[in-house]
């Protein structure tokens, strides 16, 4: 993890390796979270807001995932993830909560 500040941009970088290639990978942001494939059918969720706290892994999919994208509200905070067997909607809070 780090972070940085140039001039008036704020840099946070996080390294994350994954079996896949990156070249092709949909990612989605919100206001402090970022989605994006892993290993291709695990969806990694990292809180851009919270950086001393790992990324979330959520695992359902068979297929590579193919598209992400977040819900248009805050509460509940959604994630959407589809691949050519699942489209699964993620409810963050409620993932993150099993996590812990």
């Amino acid at each position: 993890n780090k972070v940085g500040c140039v001039r008036n941009i704020v840099q946070e970088r996080y390294l994350i390796e994954s079996k896949e290639s990156a070249s092709h990978v949909q990612l989605a942001c919100s206001q402090h979270y970022c989605a994006f494939p892993l290993n291709g059918n695990e969806l990694c969720i990292w809180n851009t807001s919270d950086s001393f706290n790992q990324p979330l892994h959520l695992i359902g999919h068979h297929q590579s995932i193919t598209a992400v994208t977040f819900g248009n509200r805050v509460n509940p905070l959604l994630v959407c993830s589809a691949s050519c067997d699942y489209v699964i909607v993620w409810n963050l809070v409620e993932c993150g909560e099993r996590v812990l």
